[in-house]
């Protein structure tokens, strides 16, 4: 077998927050055509991985184009810190919540119709002073905004959760992976909608959770950083669990706001207990001059089942003036590694990610198709499908579901329910709660006192092989980081650029807030309005 090229970049320091075994990336192939396991915490491996290359390979850009490289990352076998049976369990959790609602569901359309104006705020008065800066620190008015918190947003993504129902009831890996991959894809037909409009940024400590009796899940959500901002959530079905968190960078490019995206996304199929993860592709808001901004995502998310190391390469095609019809185009392939590198793709799925996607392979069933989001929805309801609509409201006063509401749910935030409204003073109670978490902030610090997030932790997990793409590969050079690539595989897995984040340490549920939830028993938390 052809020895891999080793790469090894400049000394940099790394990040105290990661772990001292991180920067590991090889693409080495074991002689049964199975990914190599690596864990850099190994003296050995230590000394397979960081002998430099004396022919040259010392920089990122030596790294090929199109090649498949693997990177060592942390092992998931638990999405949260404790077993979920040690929580409330789902059925107790919908049982009380359907006792306490007692007939109320929420609604299906906002309270308020209003003419949603693209051009209501001027982008350009806000971004020209701004330009090449990180805006999610900066304070944006309120008019940019739509009535949804990011940490409803995350909620938002398990819309089309019948997904993962489907993966848990297969026995099959790959089909598994084909319908979990179709699930990652389909987080993004919301948005379509929506290129002209931000989610409200969480206060650091706002929660939020949710019960889906028809979906047949459960989520919890909190803002467990603010810089950098990060949210985390859990969410959990009789099926499956997914763990998500949410950050990243927004910058502003000429005519556009791109979007790097911070954080991974991991499923667990509790029937087989197979484990997947991926991170989400950048995303763009173009033509942000115009009163016609849309919203684009392209790169190339890899979609891994940990329990086998089977992938999913799935490319989200960049718009371009030149191919108006190929855009919002997603291509997969499902690979499966069993069966040797070079063999082809298992599955592949095509389609759009705001319509639907199909799979060839089995007589081209429809793995997913976007719900229908009429023009009158687009023009007064901010592009809200129903279910997002459900999303943020409040049951009335009486309900004793209300009671149960943790005082930090963002449901209780004041300046998103007058935005919602219509009301006037939106923008500036926004502005006096982003001052009351200044101030918090700053009391924080006097006391040398540190904020620990109420229902999720910070976790350290062994190391295993995911595939990357090339540009993460090189992003890891530029830092100091070791690389191994194996040339021979570059035309089997074609891979582009996409954004991957460090993922030493990940947030993960504690575990406990459904049964404190349950009896009424929340934690002490800081006042946030």
């Amino acid at each position: 077998m052809e020895e891999p090229e080793s790469i090894q970049g400049g000394s940099t320091d790394i990040d105290s927050t990661e772990c001292s075994n991180e920067c590991a990336v090889t693409a080495s192939i074991s002689e049964d055509a199975s990914y190599v396991e690596a864990n850099a915490s190994s003296e050995n491996d230590n000394a397979s991985i960081t002998a430099a290359d004396d022919s040259g390979n010392g920089s990122p850009d030596s790294i090929p184009k199109e090649i498949l490289v693997l990177e060592t990352v942390k092992s998931l076998t638990s999405l949260s810190v404790t077993d979920v049976d040690s929580d409330a369990s789902f059925e107790d959790t919908l049982k009380t919540t359907l006792a306490r609602r007692n007939g109320w569901k929420p609604r299906s359309e906002l309270p308020v119709k209003r003419k949603i104006d693209p051009k209501e705020a001027s982008v350009w008065s806000i971004l020209k002073k701004n330009i090449g800066k990180n805006l999610s620190k900066i304070s944006m008015p309120i008019a940019l905004n739509e009535p949804l918190s990011a940490l409803q947003r995350l909620c938002e993504e398990l819309e089309h959760c019948h997904l993962l129902d489907k993966a848990a009831d297969e026995k099959c890996p790959s089909k598994q992976l084909l319908y979990v991959a179709a699930f990652a894809v389909s987080g993004y037909a919301a948005t379509y909608f929506r290129g002209g409009r931000k989610p409200f940024n969480p206060l650091l400590g706002e929660t939020y959770d949710y019960v889906c009796p028809e979906k047949k899940f459960r989520f919890v959500a909190e803002q467990v950083s603010h810089h950098p901002p990060m949210s985390a959530g859990y969410a959990t079905s009789p099926k499956w669990e997914v763990s998500q968190e949410s950050g990243g960078e927004t910058k502003f490019r000429a005519t556009c706001l791109r979007i790097l995206p911070q954080g991974r996304i991991r499923v667990k199929l509790l029937p087989s207990g197979s484990t997947f993860e991926w991170c989400k592709v950048t995303t763009s808001v173009e033509d942000i001059f115009s009163g016609n901004r849309w919203v684009d995502h392209y790169g190339t998310m890899i979609v891994t089942n940990n329990s086998n190391r089977d992938h999913a390469v799935v490319s989200f095609t960049q718009n371009g003036v030149f191919k108006k019809e190929s855009r919002r185009n997603v291509e997969a392939q499902v690979f499966s590694t069993a069966q040797g590198m070079d063999s082809p793709a298992v599955y592949t799925f095509k389609g759009k990610w705001n319509e639907m996607l199909v799979c060839p392979e089995l007589n081209n069933e429809v793995l997913f198709k976007a719900p229908t989001v009429s023009q009158q929805r687009v023009e007064s309801q901010y592009g809200f499908s129903e279910y997002t609509c459900s999303l943020n409201d409040i049951p009335p006063e009486g309900c004793k579901e209300r009671e149960y509401l943790l005082p930090t749910d963002v449901r209780h935030r004041p300046d998103q329910r007058m935005w919602e409204l219509a009301q006037p003073g939106a923008n500036e109670k926004k502005l006096q709660l982003e001052q009351l978490q200044r101030d918090r902030r700053a009391q924080r610090e006097a006391k040398g006192e540190r904020y620990e997030p109420k229902y999720f932790e910070l976790k350290q997990l062994a190391a295993h092989m995911v595939p990357i793409s090339p540009s993460a590969a090189r992003r890891r050079v530029s830092r100091g980081a070791v690389v191994k690539v194996d040339k021979k595989t570059a035309k089997a897995r074609r891979l582009t650029a996409t954004h991957v984040p460090d993922a030493s340490n990940i947030w993960v549920y504690k575990g406990g807030f459904w049964k404190r939830k349950l009896e009424g028993k929340f934690l002490p938390a800081d006042a946030l309005w």
